[in-house]
């Protein structure tokens, strides 16, 4: 998840992503201070009432839309998704971001993707909240504990390489996802899968060749 792009893959793309809330604050903002110089309960009171919903429903319906959109097609190119598990609620709290979280509406995007998982036989993998994908080199699995949320960019000072901090979360949360189905290389990257998977069913087939890298249960 990225606050300014909605997410970052493995390869650094992101979809084209519109915040609603901040499109259209003004507006609300007009209205609902329309509203309050109405008298409740009144026709005009009434009316205002009516305007600022319908702002509301305009900021919902296209937050939807994306997320529809965008859980479909995700679904529809790939077998397998990847995510990291977050707690979106504390973030907001914590860091002070409550609207820029409230106007992502990625728990709502979610739900939509494993929706239309379940529907195109989509395999979602969700990694543990606690498991460190920014602060983890994809290329040779250092931990940064220094690393902080304003920094953007680092180099791994154990083999030189330089990471985009969300591309490189992309990876990390990529390789767990191959080790989990068994299709990527044993990696010392990823360890101890099952302890970095949240509660995720094992997906009934895949290629013959792989090897399992989860034990059952």
């Amino acid at each position: 998840m990225s606050l300014s792009d909605f997410y970052v893959d493995h390869e650094g793309n992101s979809p084209e992503f519109t915040r609603n809330f901040r499109k259209n604050e003004m507006h609300l903002a007009k209205a609902q201070r329309r509203l309050s110089k109405k008298k409740k309960g009144s026709k005009n009171w009434e009316k205002a009432r009516r305007n600022v919903a319908l702002v509301q429903e305009k900021i919902a319906n296209s937050r939807l839309d994306f997320n529809r959109k965008l859980a479909t097609r995700l679904t529809s190119e790939y077998d397998a998704v990847c995510i990291e598990t977050l707690s979106l609620q504390g973030m907001s709290r914590t860091l002070h971001l409550g609207k820029s979280v409230y106007d992502l509406g990625y728990a709502n995007f979610v739900s939509r993707l494993e929706q239309k998982a379940e529907e195109n036989g989509t395999h979602i993998i969700k990694a543990d909240k606690w498991y460190a994908s920014s602060k983890l080199c994809s290329n040779c699995g250092y931990k940064n504990s220094a690393l902080t949320l304003k920094d953007r960019k680092w180099i791994c000072p154990t083999c030189g390489a330089e990471h985009s901090r969300d591309e490189n979360a992309g990876k990390n949360l990529r390789n767990v996802g191959l080790d989990f189905l068994g299709l990527g290389k044993p990696s010392k990257l990823v360890e101890k899968v099952s302890d970095l998977v949240t509660s995720v069913p094992r997906p009934s087939s895949v290629k013959q060749e792989a090897h399992w890298s989860l034990a059952d249960g």
